[in-house]
Protein backbone atom coordinates (compact mmCIF):
# COMPACT_ATOMS: atom_id res chain seq x y z
CA UNK A 1 0.00 0.00 0.00
CA UNK A 2 1.01 3.58 -0.56
CA UNK A 3 -1.18 6.20 1.07
CA UNK A 4 -3.41 5.83 4.14
CA UNK A 5 -5.15 2.47 4.50
CA UNK A 6 -7.29 1.18 7.37
CA UNK A 7 -8.37 -2.44 7.79
CA UNK A 8 -11.28 -2.98 10.18
CA UNK A 9 -11.97 -6.67 9.50
CA UNK A 10 -11.98 -9.42 6.90
CA UNK A 11 -9.05 -11.38 5.49
CA UNK A 12 -6.00 -10.28 3.51
CA UNK A 13 -3.97 -13.23 2.23
CA UNK A 14 -0.92 -13.51 0.00
CA UNK A 15 0.22 -16.93 -1.15
CA UNK A 16 3.52 -15.64 -2.57
CA UNK A 17 4.99 -12.68 -0.69
CA UNK A 18 3.96 -10.27 2.04
CA UNK A 19 0.35 -10.00 3.17
CA UNK A 20 0.67 -6.20 3.10
CA UNK A 21 3.70 -4.27 1.86
CA UNK A 22 3.69 -0.67 3.10
CA UNK A 23 5.60 1.44 0.58
CA UNK A 24 6.27 4.84 -0.88
CA UNK A 25 4.61 5.81 -4.15
CA UNK A 26 5.60 8.97 -6.00
CA UNK A 27 2.02 10.11 -6.60
CA UNK A 28 0.61 9.19 -3.20
CA UNK A 29 3.44 9.70 -0.71
CA UNK A 30 4.44 7.43 2.13
CA UNK A 31 2.36 4.53 3.35
CA UNK A 32 0.31 4.59 6.52
CA UNK A 33 -1.39 1.38 7.63
CA UNK A 34 -3.85 0.90 10.51
CA UNK A 35 -5.16 -2.58 11.34
CA UNK A 36 -8.14 -2.52 13.73
CA UNK A 37 -9.24 -6.11 13.14
CA UNK A 38 -9.30 -8.98 10.72
CA UNK A 39 -6.60 -11.41 9.65
CA UNK A 40 -3.55 -10.50 7.54
CA UNK A 41 -1.56 -13.52 6.33
CA UNK A 42 1.52 -13.45 4.15
CA UNK A 43 3.47 -16.39 2.76
CA UNK A 44 6.61 -14.51 3.88
CA UNK A 45 5.75 -11.52 6.13
CA UNK A 46 2.32 -10.55 7.40
CA UNK A 47 3.12 -6.82 7.15
CA UNK A 48 6.41 -5.37 5.88
CA UNK A 49 7.75 -1.83 5.62
CA UNK A 50 11.26 -0.96 4.49
CA UNK A 51 10.95 2.84 4.38
CA UNK A 52 11.54 4.88 7.55
CA UNK A 53 8.87 7.44 6.59
CA UNK A 54 6.00 4.93 6.61
CA UNK A 55 3.88 4.13 9.67
CA UNK A 56 2.14 1.01 10.97
CA UNK A 57 -0.46 0.77 13.73
CA UNK A 58 -2.07 -2.48 14.91
CA UNK A 59 -4.88 -2.20 17.48
CA UNK A 60 -6.41 -5.66 17.04
CA UNK A 61 -6.60 -8.63 14.70
CA UNK A 62 -4.20 -11.41 13.74
CA UNK A 63 -1.07 -10.73 11.71
CA UNK A 64 0.69 -13.85 10.43
CA UNK A 65 3.96 -14.20 8.55
CA UNK A 66 3.85 -17.88 7.69
CA UNK A 67 7.51 -18.40 6.74
CA UNK A 68 9.14 -15.23 8.03
CA UNK A 69 7.94 -12.33 10.23
CA UNK A 70 4.54 -11.17 11.49
CA UNK A 71 5.46 -7.46 11.28
CA UNK A 72 8.80 -6.42 9.76
CA UNK A 73 9.35 -2.72 10.36
CA UNK A 74 11.91 0.04 10.12
CA UNK A 75 9.38 2.86 10.52
CA UNK A 76 7.27 4.29 13.32
CA UNK A 77 5.12 1.40 14.52
CA UNK A 78 2.53 1.24 17.27
CA UNK A 79 1.41 -2.23 18.35
CA UNK A 80 -1.48 -1.96 20.79
CA UNK A 81 -3.35 -5.24 20.47
CA UNK A 82 -3.94 -8.40 18.54
CA UNK A 83 -1.77 -11.43 17.90
CA UNK A 84 1.32 -10.96 15.74
CA UNK A 85 3.14 -14.16 14.86
CA UNK A 86 5.76 -15.37 12.44
CA UNK A 87 7.59 -18.48 11.32
CA UNK A 88 10.82 -16.82 12.50
CA UNK A 89 9.97 -13.63 14.45
CA UNK A 90 6.73 -12.15 15.67
CA UNK A 91 8.09 -8.63 15.12
CA UNK A 92 11.42 -7.61 13.58
CA UNK A 93 12.61 -4.03 14.10
CA UNK A 94 15.58 -2.68 12.11
CA UNK A 95 15.06 1.10 12.53
CA UNK A 96 12.53 3.69 13.68
CA UNK A 97 10.52 3.75 16.89
CA UNK A 98 8.30 0.82 17.83
CA UNK A 99 5.81 1.26 20.67
CA UNK A 100 4.50 -2.00 22.12
CA UNK A 101 1.48 -0.97 24.17
CA UNK A 102 0.90 2.38 25.85
CA UNK A 103 2.78 3.76 28.84
CA UNK A 104 -0.37 4.88 30.68
CA UNK A 105 0.37 3.73 34.23
CA UNK A 106 -1.18 0.28 33.82
CA UNK A 107 0.30 -2.90 32.35
CA UNK A 108 -1.77 -5.24 30.18
CA UNK A 109 0.01 -8.57 29.60
CA UNK A 110 -2.81 -9.91 27.41
CA UNK A 111 -2.23 -7.68 24.38
CA UNK A 112 -0.45 -7.42 22.10
CA UNK A 113 0.96 -10.94 21.76
CA UNK A 114 4.23 -11.15 19.78
CA UNK A 115 5.05 -14.78 19.01
CA UNK A 116 7.78 -16.23 16.83
CA UNK A 117 9.05 -19.72 16.20
CA UNK A 118 12.52 -18.31 16.97
CA UNK A 119 11.98 -14.92 18.70
CA UNK A 120 8.83 -13.03 19.64
CA UNK A 121 10.67 -9.73 19.16
CA UNK A 122 13.89 -9.43 17.13
CA UNK A 123 15.67 -6.06 17.37
CA UNK A 124 18.64 -5.10 15.21
CA UNK A 125 18.12 -1.33 15.43
CA UNK A 126 15.70 1.41 16.38
CA UNK A 127 14.01 2.41 19.62
CA UNK A 128 11.73 -0.05 21.41
CA UNK A 129 9.22 1.17 24.02
CA UNK A 130 7.77 -1.94 25.72
CA UNK A 131 4.75 -1.02 27.88
CA UNK A 132 2.16 -3.81 27.42
CA UNK A 133 1.83 -7.28 26.00
CA UNK A 134 3.79 -10.49 26.02
CA UNK A 135 6.76 -11.77 23.99
CA UNK A 136 6.96 -15.48 23.12
CA UNK A 137 9.77 -17.27 21.31
CA UNK A 138 10.91 -20.89 21.10
CA UNK A 139 14.59 -19.83 21.06
CA UNK A 140 14.13 -16.74 23.26
CA UNK A 141 11.33 -14.27 23.85
CA UNK A 142 13.46 -11.47 22.42
CA UNK A 143 16.78 -10.67 20.83
CA UNK A 144 18.41 -7.25 21.00
CA UNK A 145 17.94 -4.22 23.22
CA UNK A 146 14.56 -3.09 24.56
CA UNK A 147 15.13 0.66 25.00
CA UNK A 148 12.42 1.73 27.45
CA UNK A 149 9.97 0.18 29.90
CA UNK A 150 7.61 2.09 32.22
CA UNK A 151 8.86 3.48 35.52
CA UNK A 152 8.64 0.99 38.39
CA UNK A 153 8.23 -1.95 35.99
CA UNK A 154 10.43 -5.00 35.52
CA UNK A 155 10.60 -7.59 32.76
CA UNK A 156 9.48 -10.97 34.08
CA UNK A 157 10.63 -14.16 32.34
CA UNK A 158 8.82 -17.50 32.35
CA UNK A 159 8.04 -20.47 30.10
CA UNK A 160 4.90 -21.68 28.35
CA UNK A 161 4.29 -24.92 26.46
CA UNK A 162 2.46 -24.37 23.16
CA UNK A 163 1.64 -27.43 21.05
CA UNK A 164 4.36 -29.43 22.79
CA UNK A 165 7.04 -26.74 22.28
CA UNK A 166 8.49 -24.82 25.22
CA UNK A 167 8.45 -21.06 24.60
CA UNK A 168 10.44 -18.50 26.55
CA UNK A 169 8.03 -15.69 27.50
CA UNK A 170 8.57 -12.19 28.82
CA UNK A 171 6.11 -9.62 30.08
CA UNK A 172 6.12 -6.62 32.38
CA UNK A 173 5.14 -6.51 36.03
CA UNK A 174 5.05 -3.54 38.39
CA UNK A 175 7.60 -3.60 41.21
CA UNK A 176 4.70 -3.69 43.71
CA UNK A 177 3.44 -6.91 42.08
CA UNK A 178 6.88 -8.49 42.52
CA UNK A 179 6.97 -7.55 46.22
CA UNK A 180 3.48 -9.00 46.83
CA UNK A 181 4.38 -12.28 45.10
CA UNK A 182 7.57 -12.69 47.16
CA UNK A 183 5.69 -12.62 50.49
Amino acid sequence: IANATTINGGNVTSELGDGIYVSYAYRYGYGSLVVNGGVVTGHQNGIASYDTSNSIKVTNGNIIGTNAVGVRTNCTSTLLGGVIEGGTYGVQVTNGTTNIGTDDGTIDIDAPILKGDLYGLYISGGTINFSDGILKGATNADYGQITNIPDRAEIFEDEEIINGVTYDIKYLVKETDIAVNLQ
